[in-house]
């Protein structure tokens, strides 16, 4: 089974559904995905649901995953632009790590991040009320 990707752009949001089991490479490129969406749609703030995703990345895998996702942001450093996403990632154990290893490194590089086991606390952080600015901006990308 591979990994799929549903996009929603909300008026203040990305709303990215992923499901599937979890493959490195897979989830490289969805996460690819999902950021070329938020840029193409002019939002700034990702939500990155993952709880139909299982697996247990390895711990090779995950920091792979946090050099990957660190590249934009050196890439942006490096042209003088600025990388403004604020992207919060919802996911359960196994999926997620315990310790949030993965979200701790990006955040010391000044990443604007979170990870949330619960869907409501990913909108909280994102600044997005239950109900308000839920409803799609447009057609799914």
């Amino acid at each position: 089974m591979s990994v799929t990707l549903d996009l929603h752009p909300m008026p203040t949001y990305l709303h990215a559904t992923v499901t599937g089991e979890y493959a490195a490479e897979e989830m490289k490129r969805v996460l690819a995905a999902i950021v070329s969406a938020g840029q193409r749609h002019r939002l700034l703030n990702l939500l990155i649901d993952c709880q139909g995703v299982t697996g247990d990345p390895t711990l090779r895998e995950r920091f792979e995953m946090v050099s990957f996702a660190l590249q934009p942001r050196i890439n942006a450093l490096i042209e003088g632009r600025k990388i403004g996403f604020r992207t919060a990632v919802v996911g359960t154990p196994p999926l997620i790590h315990p310790a949030r290893y993965g979200m701790r490194l990006l955040v010391e590089r000044n990443l604007k991040v979170t990870v949330c086991e619960r869907l409501e606390e990913a909108l909280a952080w994102l600044g997005v009320e239950a109900g308000v600015d839920q409803q799609p901006a447009g057609p799914s990308p």
